[in-house]
């Protein structure tokens, strides 16, 4: 993965926090005993800008679902 900001290659781990179903993904009585999606949570450094960002994220789509709690 390259970096957002500079675009050089991440090769610094800052945190490896495992994996986390989105927080806003509220189960229903026809989705409980279904798999959950968890996405990793692993936060690297840029080691030519600095800059600190996650190493993988998901599409919006797989965040902001219709039932989505959050509106802004």
């Amino acid at each position: 993965m390259n970096c957002r900001n500079c675009g050089d290659k991440l090769s610094l781990t800052f945190v490896d926090f495992g994996s986390a179903a989105p927080s806003n993904a509220y189960l229903t009585s026809k989705t409980i005993n279904k798999p959950e999606k968890w996405f990793p949570l692993r936060i690297m450094i840029c080691t030519s800008c600095w800059l600190v960002q996650t190493e993988d994220y998901p599409e919006a789509k797989e965040l902001f679902t219709p039932d989505y709690a959050y509106f802004s």
